[in-house]
């Protein structure tokens, strides 16, 4: 016999007390560069290659880590050009 931990959806109930209802990230303002908003990243934290494009994970500044993959390409990493060069001296088996 094989028992699953389920149940039926009809015994969950909302939540009366939130505890964490006031603890929300506040957004900080992006910087506006040729009329495009921009955010400053803090660190560079890993690099891959997928279907042959270099994809970057980073900290933007002020925010929570960002697990997503982002082209090496895009728009993103336009102004920072100096932040990849170090990442790629530090961690020169990375994927570049």
């Amino acid at each position: 016999m094989h028992i699953h931990d389920v149940f039926h959806s009809e015994l969950l109930r909302s939540v009366i007390d939130d505890s964490l209802s006031d603890q929300k990230n506040e957004l900080s303002r992006s910087i506006v560069i040729n009329d495009e908003n921009e955010w400053k990243i803090d660190n560079i934290l890993n690099s891959q290659w997928y279907q042959r494009w270099l994809q970057y994970q980073v900290k933007w500044k002020s925010y929570n880590n960002d697990f997503n993959w982002y082209n090496a390409d895009d728009d993103e990493f336009m102004n920072a050009q100096e932040m990849i060069d170090e990442f790629h001296i530090r961690y020169s088996r990375k994927a570049h």
